[in-house]
C-alpha cells in the first residue's frame, strides 16, 4: 500500500499508540473529580497545556482548550464571538468547510460575510484584503496552509498590517496543515486564536486544541459541567490528550528534518513525472506551497477515474473535489484559486508525511504514468 493522503489524516505514531493504550487502562478517573486521582490527571493535563504554549513560542496571555476536532474549534470561535447584525466577517472562499460553513450560517443573523480575492498565483490578494479591514470587520478566519492547494499564507506579516488598521478585529487561524510542518512562533504574531488537530500530526482522532487569547470572550457551543474554562462542557479524555501531545511533540521536534525530505520528494515528482506523463500540469509554484501538499492536473483523464485505477494498485490520494464525473458544476475552491474551469474534474492532490519513502514516490510516478497511458493513450515516453 502507498498512502499519499496525509493532508486528510496521518497514521498514528507509535509513541502516541503506546501512550494511548497505557493511559486508557490506567487513567480512567475523571480529571474534574475532586479526589486525588482526578486532581493528578488535571495537573498532568495542565502541564501539557503549558508545554504546548511553550513549543509555540507563547510566554503568556493564551490558554489551551481541548475539544473533539478542528471543526469544533473553528466553530467555537466563529459561532462563539459576540457578533451582531451589520458586522463583517472575512473568509477565503478557498478554505476548509469548517470555516466557510459556520461563517455562512452567520448570514442568517444579518452578519455580512465577505469573500477574500485571490491572485493569479492562488494567493490571497493582500492589497484588497487591507482595503477591507476597517472598523466593521470583526473577524478574519483563514487557514495558515490551504488544505487543497497547499498555499502558505504569510500570516505573521499580513496580520501585523491588518492589526495596524483595525486593532479590534479577531484573527482566527486554522493551523491544521501548518503546525508541526512550518516554523510557527506565535510569540511574534498577533493572531487571537489558532486551531490544531491531533490526527493530522500522527495522533488519534477525536481530540484537537484551540489556542486562544485569555481576554477573548467566547460563547460556548455546549452547556453542562463548565469544563475547559466553561467553553467546552464535556468530560476531558486524558488518554486522547496525552497521545495527542506525544504526536505534537514529535512533530515539532522533527519538522525541519521532515521538511527537507518532503521538499526533495516534491522536487523529484515535479521533475520526473512530466518526463513520463507529458501533459501533467502543476498549477502552483513550489515556493508558494507547503512541502507536503502537491496539486496536479491531468487534462486528458478525469480525477475520479484516475483515483479508481490507482486504488486498484493500492495507491491512495485525494481528488480535492467532491464533484463526481457525472456533474458538470464548477468547483468553487478551484475557481477562486484561478484554475481553469475545464480542469476542475482533472485535479488530484498528493500529500506526504513521515512514513513516505522515495521508493513509494517512484512507484507512484510509474503507476500513474502507465494508468494515464492506458486511459488517455498519451503521456509515457
Amino acid at each position: 500500500m502507498i498512502y499519499l493522503d496525509y493532508a486528510a489524516s496521518s497514521p498514528v505514531k507509535e509513541a502516541a499508540i503506546k501512550i494511548l493504550m497505557h493511559s486508557t487502562i490506567h487513567d480512567f478517573a475523571n480529571p474534574s473529580s475532586s479526589h486525588q486521582l482526578g486532581l493528578d490527571l488535571m495537573d498532568r493535563i495542565n502541564v501539557i497545556r503549558e508545554k504546548m504554549l511553550d513549543l509555540l513560542g507563547i510566554k503568556r496571555g493564551y490558554r489551551v482548550i481541548f475539544l473533539s476536532s478542528a471543526t469544533e474549534a473553528n466553530n467555537l470561535v466563529i459561532r462563539g464571538l459576540s457578533l451582531k447584525k451589520g458586522d463583517h466577517v472575512l473568509i477565503s472562499p478557498t478554505d476548509h468547510p469548517s470555516i466557510k460553513v459556520p461563517s455562512y450560517q452567520l448570514m442568517k443573523e444579518g452578519i455580512n460575510i465577505d469573500a477574500l480575492e485571490h491572485t493569479a498565483d492562488g494567493l490571497i490578494d493582500e492589497k484588497l484584503l487591507l482595503e477591507k479591514t476597517f472598523l466593521k470587520e470583526k473577524l478574519l478566519a483563514l487557514s495558515y496552509v490551504n488544505n487543497q492547494s497547499g498555499h502558505i499564507f504569510q500570516i505573521d506579516e499580513m496580520v501585523k498590517k491588518i492589526k495596524a488598521r483595525n486593532k479590534s478585529i479577531h484573527i482566527h487561524v486554522d493551523g491544521v496543515q501548518a503546525v508541526g510542518r512550518l516554523a510557527i512562533n506565535m510569540g511574534d504574531m498577533l493572531i487571537d486564536s489558532l486551531t490544531i488537530s491531533s490526527h493530522k500530526l500522527g495522533g488519534p482522532k477525536g481530540i484537537a486544541a484551540l489556542i486562544v487569547k485569555e481576554n477573548v470572550d467566547l460563547n460556548p457551543l455546549m452547556f453542562g459541567g463548565g469544563q475547559e474554562y466553561s467553553l467546552r462542557s464535556s468530560t476531558l479524555a486524558p488518554p486522547l490528550i496525552f497521545a495527542f501531545f506525544a504526536a505534537f511533540l514529535e512533530a515539532m521536534e522533527k519538522k525541519d528534518e521532515l521538511n527537507l525530505k518532503l521538499s526533495a520528494f516534491k522536487d523529484y515528482i515535479m521533475e520526473n513525472l512530466p518526463t513520463h506523463c507529458k501533459t501533467v500540469i502543476f498549477p502552483f509554484r513550489k515556493e508558494l506551497t507547503s512541502h507536503h501538499i502537491l496539486m496536479m492536473i491531468f487534462p486528458q483523464v478525469k480525477s475520479d477515474i484516475l483515483m479508481r485505477h490507482l486504488e486498484m494498485k493500492k495507491i491512495y490520494l485525494s481528488t480535492s473535489s467532491a464533484c463526481s464525473s457525472k456533474h458538470n458544476k464548477d468547483n468553487e475552491v478551484f475557481t477562486h484559486l484561478k484554475i481553469k474551469s475545464e480542469y476542475h474534474h482533472h485535479v488530484i492532490r498528493l500529500s506526504m508525511g513521515e512514513e513516505t519513502t522515495l521508493d513509494e514516490i517512484k512507484l507512484f510516478i510509474k503507476e500513474i504514468s502507465l494508468i494515464h497511458l492506458d486511459l488517455a493513450g498519451i503521456g509515457v515516453k
